[in-house]
């Protein structure tokens, strides 16, 4: 996990010429402090939202939502999202009977742009959308005490010969 603090932030003062690096540090500020927050007052999880159905025999609906991952950024799903089970990162590596189905933070970037460098030129990108990512896991990374067996109730979302992907919800 990153650390999120201490924080540094700029020092203004009249006639201060602005670099990147200082442009950079004003929007790492904002983040670490954003993500020290979310982190420490509301933890990691579900905030709402983010419902699994199954469709089909190899197709999931995660249904939009929000939840905060473990370095307090947003994990937000705008839409309605099918993804087929069979297609999603980890699949392969899925070697028992149940899976855990994850979401995980990625940026999508956007507006590329040439730049001057040591070597010539190389390809920079000006936008870095916040976007989300599904993946699935073994259910033995994961290993639940027996109290949260209790406190969990479990719904099968996908089943064939080879897997099968469980829903838990906390009973309360």
């Amino acid at each position: 996990m990153q650390q999120l603090y201490p924080f540094s932030k700029n020092r203004y003062f009249k006639k201060k010429r602005m670099r990147a690096v200082d442009f950079e540090r004003d929007q790492d500020f904002a983040d670490r402090k954003l993500s020290f927050l979310n982190h420490w007052v509301f933890g990691n999880g579900v905030a709402f939202g983010l419902g699994v159905q199954r469709i089909d025999s190899d197709s999931l609906l995660v249904e939009p939502g929000l939840a905060i991952d473990s370095q307090g950024r947003y994990l937000i799903v705008d839409e309605p999202t099918i993804c087929r089970i069979r297609a999603l990162d980890g699949f392969e590596a899925v070697r028992g009977e149940k899976a855990l189905l994850w979401l995980g933070y990625r940026e999508e970037l956007l507006d590329p742009m040439f730049v001057a460098d040591d070597e010539g030129q190389s390809t920079q990108y000006a936008v870095a959308k916040e976007r989300f990512a599904l993946s699935l896991s073994e259910e033995a990374m994961l290993p639940l005490p027996a109290a949260e067996r209790v406190l969990l109730s479990e719904y099968i979302l996908f089943e064939d010969d080879e897997l099968r992907v469980i829903q838990s919800i906390p009973r309360m």
